[in-house]
C-alpha cells in the first residue's frame, strides 16, 4: 500500500489518473481471460472434468496477482477524493453535482440488476471455455459497479441517504468489516455440521 501509494501520488495530471484506473482494470480483465484459457486447456490436456475446471477458476478469482488491479483502483479512487477535498480542479468535479452522484447510483443498480436476471433471461453457456470466460467476464463487472457505488456515497449526499444514516444500517456497516473477516469461518463451521466438505 505504501509503495502504491508514493507512485500513483507523483501522477498530477486529472486525465492520467483516470487512464490509469481504465488501464488497470483493463489489465484485470486480460489477465483473469488468460487465467481461464490457460486452466482450461492445461486441466483438459490432464484430463480433468469440467467440473474440477470450474473449481480450479472459481479459486483463482482470490488469487491476489489477479486481484491487485482492484486494489489499485481503489488507491486512484481515495486519490482522486483527497485531492478534491484539497481543491484541485479536475474531471471529478463533476461528482459535485447531486444529480451526477444519484445517477452512478440509479446505472450501478440497473447493473446489479441485470447480472442477476441474465442467466435467466439468457441461455449461457454451462461449460467449457466459453461458459468459463462468461463466468469470468460476468464477475469481473462487479468492479466497475463496486467503483461507482463508493465513489458516489463517498463523495456526497444521495437519494438513498436516508436509508444509509438508519441506526441499523449504521451498526451493520460498522459490523461489517467483521463479517468480513469471520466469513470463511462461518462457511467452514456450517460445511462441517452439514456434514460437507467445503468446496
Amino acid at each position: 500500500f505504501p509503495i502504491c501509494c508514493g507512485v500513483l501520488g507523483r501522477v498530477r495530471s486529472a486525465n492520467r489518473l483516470l487512464q490509469l484506473a481504465i488501464a488497470f482494470f483493463a489489465i484485470e480483465i486480460l489477465l483473469f481471460s488468460v487465467m481461464a484459457v490457460a486452466v482450461d486447456h492445461l486441466f483438459h490436456e490432464a484430463g480433468r472434468s469440467q467440473q474440477e475446471i470450474s473449481w480450479a477458476i472459481e479459486r483463482a478469482k482470490s488469487f491476489p496477482g489477479l486481484r491487485i488491479w482492484e486494489f489499485l483502483i481503489g488507491c486512484i479512487m481515495g486519490l482522486v477524493f483527497l485531492r478534491a477535498r484539497a481543491g484541485i480542479d479536475g474531471w471529478w468535479r463533476v461528482l459535485d453535482r447531486r444529480q451526477t452522484r444519484d445517477a452512478m447510483l440509479a446505472v450501478s443498480a440497473l447493473g446489479l440488476l441485470a447480472l442477476l436476471l441474465l442467466p435467466l433471461a439468457v441461455d449461457l453457456p454451462k461449460g467449457g471455455l466459453l461458459g468459463h470466460l462468461t463466468t469470468v467476464g460476468l464477475y469481473l463487472v462487479y468492479t466497475p459497479l463496486a467503483a461507482l457505488i463508493v465513489t458516489a456515497v463517498a463523495w456526497g449526499p444521495t437519494t438513498i441517504n436516508p436509508v444509509l444514516e438508519q441506526r441499523s444500517v449504521l451498526r451493520l456497516g460498522e459490523a461489517s468489516y467483521s463479517f468480513y473477516m469471520l466469513q470463511w469461518n462461518a462457511l467452514l463451521i456450517a460445511n462441517v455440521i452439514a456434514g460437507r466438505t467445503p468446496g
